[in-house]
């Protein structure tokens, strides 16, 4: 997915604390790996934290938008299911053009169905494309 980074926080455990913008909304995660540019943009694979449970922290919705948003002090993201598999709870999450790898615990989301995931924190990885 493409984001451009707004701004650069203080450094945690595991990286830096970026905010930064998409074309489906702004949000706040860690940046793993060397120190990105305010203002630059890149392309990233997100890894979402939490333990997603149907229900819980992963909700169907109604809304067939794409959404990234940052709400108090958790990061939604809200997309469309592509692919399930039930074996292992590994679902591709479609947001716009880009997919988002996610692991469910228990039942999972049908294929098709929009969803809204709601995490403390996410991960962002830069692919280097």
């Amino acid at each position: 997915m493409k984001v451009e980074i707004i701004g650069v926080g203080d450094v945690q455990p595991r990286g830096v604390e970026v905010a930064f913008a998409t074309a489906y909304g702004a949000g706040k995660g860690t940046w793993i790996g060397p120190l990105p540019h305010v203002l630059s943009t890149y392309d990233v694979e997100f890894e979402v934290e939490v333990e997603l449970i149907l229900g819980d922290t992963i909700l169907e919705v109604s809304s067939s938008d794409f959404v990234i948003d940052q709400d108090n002090d958790h990061v939604i993201l809200q997309g469309q299911m592509e692919a399930v598999n039930a074996a292992d709870g590994v679902c591709d999450l479609r947001i716009g053009d880009s997919i988002v790898l996610l692991q469910v615990t228990g039942n999972a989301p049908s294929p098709g169905s929009f969803v809204r995931v709601k995490s403390a924190n996410i991960l962002l990885y830069d692919t280097h494309i």
